[in-house]
């Protein structure tokens, strides 16, 4: 199937579905027949080199774009460039489940105000176009976004609130990844809002789900560009994505730049110097326990 442009989609009758799913699903696969992935079919017929895809997902006017086979170096350093990095490779996460692209959730705010979370991942969804949010997280996402503005639920279920611009609403801010290698990301309001052109309001493009996990569609994927290797089973971002131990640099954001470096330099030197402190803690226990226990074979005999 090749497509170089398409109008009236409602007109299409298509002969299946393109899916880009790290795994056929088992129920799928049960069905009578054997499925494969595309993605696999194209690296089996030497059609492209690796088992991966990328996506630029742009905003209205702009040309989206999907490469199969390889990323775009440029467009990787262009995306950190706009961040104020001078990274040259994707940051890598794994995922954690066999059939979607999913990776851990380990926290989340607005702005700087913290979130109490029921859900511990997130699927990355290029269909979805908008951020749907499990009901117990919904909820206290949404009244940190909106911070007492005035809303209303349109037939559509969408909120439209007050605002004079997409920018007027704080970032939602998460850790992905694992506990031990997770990464903060960032969606700035005017990816998550739409702009009334009637009125001076916003369309809020989040809504409540029944699943377990945050499901991050074109909200997030216009934010970053995203890299699919299916043959090692991880996820690439690129963008404004900050190391767990470089969260200070979001800390101390809006202080002078001098005296941010130093808060910044301080946090990461505290930070270190726990997990040194730890470490030391956990060597003197296990040295004197193996003493404890000479000591107590020498008075058995």
């Amino acid at each position: 199937m090749v497509v170089d442009k398409a109008d009236d989609l409602n007109l299409l009758r298509p002969e299946g579905v393109l899916g880009l799913s790290p795994k056929v699903l088992e129920d799928a696969a049960e069905n009578g027949r054997d499925f494969e992935l595309f993605i696999d079919e194209l690296e089996y017929h030497d059609k492209i080199e690796r088992a991966l895809f990328a996506l630029d997902i742009r905003g209205e006017g702009d040309d989206s774009s999907i490469l199969f086979g390889t990323y775009d170096q440029e467009q990787v350093e262009h995306k950190f460039s706009e961040a104020g990095s001078d990274q040259k490779d994707p940051v890598w996460m794994n995922i954690d489940s066999p059939y979607h692209w999913s990776v851990g959730l380990q926290s989340a705010m607005v702005g700087k105000t913290p979130l109490a979370l029921s859900s511990d991942s997130v699927t990355l969804d290029s269909g979805s176009s908008l951020l749907y949010i499990p009901e117990n997280d919904y909820g206290p996402l949404v009244r940190a976004i909106l911070d007492g503005r005035t809303c209303n639920t349109s037939e559509n279920g969408l909120l439209n609130c007050e605002c004079s611009s997409n920018s007027d609403y704080e970032s939602i801010v998460f850790s992905m990844g694992s506990a031990f290698s997770r990464h903060w990301v960032t969606i700035p309001s005017k990816y998550f809002t739409f702009l009334s052109p009637l009125s001076a309001s916003c369309w809020i493009l989040i809504q409540p789900t029944t699943h377990h996990h945050w499901i991050l569609g074109s909200p997030f994927l216009r934010s970053y560009y995203t890299i699919y290797d299916l043959e090692r089973r991880r996820i690439g971002l690129a963008g404004e994505v900050h190391s767990a131990m470089s969260w200070g640099r979001h800390l101390f954001s809006g202080v002078p730049l001098g005296f941010e470096k130093f808060l910044v330099g301080l946090y990461n030197v505290a930070f270190w110097g726990a997990i040194i402190l730890l470490c030391l803690l956990i060597a003197y226990l296990f040295k004197r326990n193996q003493k404890e226990q000479l000591r107590l074979i020498l008075y058995a005999n």
